[in-house]
């Protein structure tokens, strides 16, 4: 696991530069607490990215696909409905 993880450090590193990806957060100043509500939206959004990237890591650790090819079906949307 560490020499896939040692070989495919630069690549991970090269792609995360070219394709950034976003993040969600709250901006608390002056002793404000975040809400539950913003607190489920950003539990919400790590649970979602969380699936969205695990196939990804599946890919890379199980397959041994590069981490280019794994983020781009990891970032590759679904068209059309079940």
């Amino acid at each position: 696991m560490e020499l896939i993880n040692v070989e495919n450090f630069n690549e991970v590193i090269d792609f995360a530069k070219e394709n950034p990806l976003t993040t969600a957060g709250v901006v608390l100043t002056g002793g404000q607490i975040a809400t539950a509500e913003q607190i489920d939206a950003m539990i919400s959004s790590a649970v979602l990215t969380a699936e969205k990237y695990y196939p990804a890591f599946q890919l890379v650790v199980y397959d041994n696909q590069s981490p280019n090819k794994a983020m781009q079906v990891a970032i590759a949307e679904a068209y059309g409905h079940a």
